[in-house]
């Protein structure tokens, strides 16, 4: 991953502050250059946590506004588990991959991932998704919320954007007021978010009323049976 050669680097938004981030990649060159190649961009970004695995990260006891996480470690681990483990803990993250095919940047969404940033050499573009990834937004380009809204896997109920942040968060036990803030609303519009989800599923004959309810649906659906 290089710079673009467009430009001198991106104007930070008005009265920005230091945005934290953790790196999780396997590649030894992307863990020694991401500091130095982001902040040349984006000054307000700091690479402050690096590791080549996500218990390697735990280890450091990080506290990170945003978790880079490589969809890839090579480690024999699960993609999905990895982000599991991060957004349990209440970590912000946007998934790298080389993978540029719409059901990858889907999966990862499905697993709790804000984003899904192709590796592509774009830093602009990476710095754009970092940015509202740490102010709670999703990083989702438009291939991906319509692909999102169109998932036509048997049974599985075509949830929106949002309403499929709220069941993954909440179906990882995070509180309805968390998830609120992690989407950027008021907490009874989460709520919404989540009825809505529910009346989806139930119309699916996969009704859930419970967290651990919901938590055997998300299974399902990840085909984790």
């Amino acid at each position: 991953m290089t710079p673009s050669p467009h430009g001198t680097g991106i104007p930070a938004p008005q009265e920005s502050t230091k945005i934290r981030v953790g790196l999780i990649d396997n590649d030894s060159m992307i863990l020694g250059s991401a500091g130095s190649w982001l902040s040349s961009r984006a000054p307000e970004i700091e690479v402050a946590h690096v590791a080549t695995g996500v218990a390697g990260y735990l280890a450091l006891v990080p506290s990170d506004d945003v978790v880079l996480l490589d969809l890839e470690l090579g480690d024999g681990t699960r993609f999905a588990d990895n982000v599991e483990h991060l957004v349990r803990r209440g970590d912000k993250v946007l998934l790298l991959s080389v993978h540029a095919q719409p059901q990858y940047k889907v999966d990862a969404v499905k697993a709790g991932a804000i984003g899904y940033h192709v590796k592509d050499g774009d830093v602009d573009s990476l710095v754009r998704a970092i940015r509202d990834v740490a102010t709670g937004r999703y990083a989702l380009d438009q291939e991906l919320a319509f692909a999102i809204s169109r998932d036509r896997t048997p049974d599985r109920p075509r949830l929106s954007v949002q309403e499929t942040e709220v069941v993954n968060l909440r179906g990882r036990g995070v509180p309805m007021k968390v998830v609120a803030e992690r989407l950027g609303v008021k907490e009874r519009t989460a709520y919404s978010y989540l009825e809505r989800a529910k009346d989806k599923y139930r119309a699916a004959g996969r009704p859930f009323s419970t967290v651990a309810d919901l938590q055997q649906r998300l299974r399902e659906d990840r085909g984790d049976l």
